[in-house]
Order: C-alpha cells, then sequence, then structure tokens
C-alpha cells in the first residue's frame, strides 16, 4: 500500500511513501511534538487529511532540529511496543529529508494531504 501525498493547492507537488517507510516517519512526526495524536491518527489513513502550511512549517523545522541532533541515525524505526521493535519498519535518513523538502514546497501551498 502507498501512502501519496499532494500540496493542498498544487497536486503536482507529491511525496509517495509505502507503509513500511510511512509508518515510521508518521510515528516520528509524534514523537517529536510536530503533530499531536488527532493528525497522527488521520495521516495513518490515505483519507485524504493533512497539516496546513502553518502546521507543515512545524513539521519541517522539528524534522531539522531532530536530524540535526541526531546526526549518525542512518533510519528510523518504528517505536518500541512492550519492549519490541518492528525492525521491518523502518524509514532511511534520505527519506526524511526528501519529505522535507516536500514539506518545504507545501507551506506556501496551504499545507499537503495524504491519500
Amino acid at each position: 500500500m502507498s501512502m501519496d501525498l499532494y500540496a493542498r493547492n498544487d497536486d503536482s507537488v507529491t511525496f509517495s511513501a509505502n507503509a513500511w517507510t510511512w509508518r515510521p516517519l508518521n510515528s516520528l512526526m509524534l514523537s517529536i511534538g510536530a503533530i499531536d495524536e488527532s493528525m497522527h491518527y488521520k495521516m495513518s489513513f490515505n483519507d485524504g487529511d493533512g497539516p496546513n502550511g502553518e502546521r507543515t512549517r512545524v513539521i519541517t523545522d522539528r524534522l531539522n532540529k531532530w536530524l540535526h541532533i541526531n546526526q549518525g541515525v542512518t533510519e528510523v524505526h518504528l517505536p518500541e511496543v512492550d519492549g519490541v521493535f518492528d525492525l521491518d519498519y523502518f524509514t532511511p535518513r534520505e527519506r526524511i529529508l526528501e519529505f522535507m523538502e516536500f514539506c518545504d514546497k507545501c507551506i506556501t501551498l496551504g499545507g499537503f494531504v495524504v491519500f
């Protein structure tokens, strides 16, 4: 399954991720306070929900700070659940950087939606 993200006001600006890489990225955004529980839940499905432009700016800023602090991290996994990490779901650092580039474009385009 693929998660296809589109800028709210320009559907030519896109980012796609499969479920294996989207879930850890979405969880990372929650864990660093870039999104709240409600937005995390909404962006876990491809129903066309997503952040506005200002929240997209927060996402970019928080991810940038996180990457700076965690320079040696090469991939992000889903958070630990009951003492176990699900190593099958991970997002490489390069994909986080690509997602941030997408978010940078979406800030002035009203944010983005997830389908």
